[in-house]
């Protein structure tokens, strides 16, 4: 089984934006922040290096992309649904 959760603290002292991810071996810790993931059962961590902005420009790149069909347009009612279906504990379901 797989468990995640998402912190966002846009009000602390401290800025938080981080991701856990619960598997039945490995908890799995994406920090946007420090940029790394890291595997606390394996000790290992991979770091990334970019430039604050560089996710928003990547996103609005991909956006563009879409438009003009050099990339494909995702599903968006199915993949809306799913995220509906996982934001309401419904994880069967899906």
């Amino acid at each position: 089984g797989m468990i995640a959760e998402l912190h966002l603290d846009y009000f602390g002292r401290h800025t938080l934006r981080e991701i856990q991810v619960f598997t039945d071996e490995e908890t799995i810790i994406g920090d946007i922040v420090a940029q790394t993931i890291r595997f606390m059962t394996t000790g290992e961590t991979i770091e990334f290096h970019e430039e604050r902005d560089d996710y928003q420009k990547k996103e609005l790149m991909h956006f563009l992309d879409m438009i003009s069909g050099a990339a494909s347009v995702e599903d968006g009612y199915h993949h809306g649904l799913q995220v509906l279906k996982l934001t309401q504990g419904r994880l069967q379901e899906i």
